[in-house]
């Protein structure tokens, strides 16, 4: 039955619509899309056992939490505070989800959260934003945004405790994420000038080991596969803003394109097998979540160029 005062489609339905609409957004890149809702659905987070989407909406009035199962159908409000909550990221378990919200002070802090809400715990209480939480694969770190001082990657127990800053005022440093095996992080950020670019440091941060850089064209939202063997992020690198895909040792001019829709697709992040990915686009002309196959031949091509100098440079850091 419809959802009012909106309609929602299952996902094999829109898939199926967007087959019988020649040129449409959905038909040029096979995305299938996962909400249809008249608010604003953002910043998707697949679950580690696959079955579930957590993401950010408008719906209830104001940004929360919510889920959706990844196969499509209702979404699920986990979040119902009048302040801001987005930024949903899962814990390694599945367990639980990490996020920010204004609602202690009216800045954004990052919290975390039992998987089906409830349980929330504040983990920072600066002056500046604390925002864009992401957990280590053992569990036992969040890495985050802040402005305190500059715009910089931050660490913070997941316990709770002193947090550690990460990277220092090199310019706006943004949207980190762990590796698989916890010994790197990846990020955007506009310090090389030009617009925003991906870079990788240590996950020690960068005091032992300068970040490096690994895209060439403009990169943001970037996030490891779950073998590790490449980056994706979104670019406007060509005619809209897209996903695409890099192997970890660099661009060499090797990056492939996944979305080609004509709005802006961004904010994705992996199924837990690497054949899918999530993310937000407006080629419907709203934000909404979307899943997309990734194909074959593109993760046979980023395999390919995999380069055995990743791990020297991975054993660099760990040296520092």
């Amino acid at each position: 039955m419809p959802e009012s005062p909106w309609i929602r489609l299952s996902a094999p339905a829109t898939l199926l619509l967007a087959l019988l609409l020649p040129g449409s957004a959905a038909a040029q890149d096979g995305a299938v899309q996962m909400t249809l809702n008249i608010a604003s659905d953002t910043m998707p987070a697949w679950s580690p056992d696959g079955s579930t989407i957590a993401f950010s909406s408008m719906r209830s009035g104001n940004f929360d939490i919510f889920t959706i199962p990844a196969t499509g159908g209702a979404a699920t409000q986990i979040t119902f505070h009048p302040a801001q909550d987005t930024h949903p990221t899962w814990s390694a378990d599945g367990t639980k989800l990490v996020f920010d919200s204004a609602r202690w002070n009216g800045t954004l802090d990052i919290f975390t959260m039992d998987a089906g809400g409830g349980n929330v715990t504040q983990l920072t209480f600066e002056a500046g934003e604390e925002r864009r939480g992401a957990w280590s694969p053992d569990g036992q770190t969040i890495i985050y945004d802040s402005t305190l001082g500059s715009s910089d990657i931050w660490a913070v127990p997941s316990a709770g405790g002193t947090a550690t800053q990460l990277t220092f005022g090199h310019g706006v440093d943004t949207d980190g994420h762990f590796s698989p095996d916890g010994q790197s992080i990846v990020f955007d950020s506009d310090r090389a000038g030009g617009g925003n670019q991906v870079f990788v440091m240590p996950a020690t941060g960068e005091l032992g080991s300068p970040a490096v850089q690994v895209s060439t064209g403009t990169g943001f939202d970037p996030n490891y596969s779950p073998n590790g063997d490449w980056i994706g992020f979104s670019s406007n690198r060509g005619s809209s803003m897209d996903v695409w895909y890099i192997p970890v040792t660099g661009e060499m001019n090797n990056a492939v394109q996944v979305t080609y829709g004509p709005g802006v697709d961004g904010i994705f992040w992996y199924s837990p097998d690497a054949t899918k990915a999530a993310f937000v686009s407006d080629r419907d002309g709203n934000n909404d979540i979307w899943v997309v196959d990734v194909p074959y031949e593109v993760t046979a091509v980023l395999a390919g160029l995999k380069s055995a100098s990743w791990g020297a440079v991975k054993a660099g850091y760990r040296a520092n």
